[in-house]
C-alpha cells in the first residue's frame, strides 16, 4: 500500500520537472534550429542543462530517503 502511494507521489512531481524542461528549451530557443545555437541561446541551455543536474540530485536524494 505505502508503494502504491508514493508511486501516486512521484508522478506529478516528474510531469511536472518534465514539462518545466521543455518550458526552459522554449525559453532558450528563439530563432529557427539550424547548425548552430546563438551565443545567447548556448548559455541559456547551458543554464537549464546546470538546473537540470541540480534538480535531478534533489529529486534522487528525496526518493531515496522515502525508502
Amino acid at each position: 500500500m505505502r508503494k502504491t502511494t508514493r508511486k501516486r507521489r512521484r508522478k506529478p512531481c516528474l510531469m511536472r520537472w518534465l514539462q518545466s524542461l521543455h518550458v526552459c528549451w522554449d525559453k532558450c530557443i528563439t530563432g529557427t534550429l539550424g547548425s548552430k545555437f546563438s551565443s545567447g541561446e548556448s548559455v541559456c541551455l547551458s543554464n537549464c542543462a546546470q538546473w537540470y543536474k541540480d534538480i535531478r540530485l534533489i529529486i534522487m536524494k528525496r526518493f531515496q530517503s522515502m525508502h
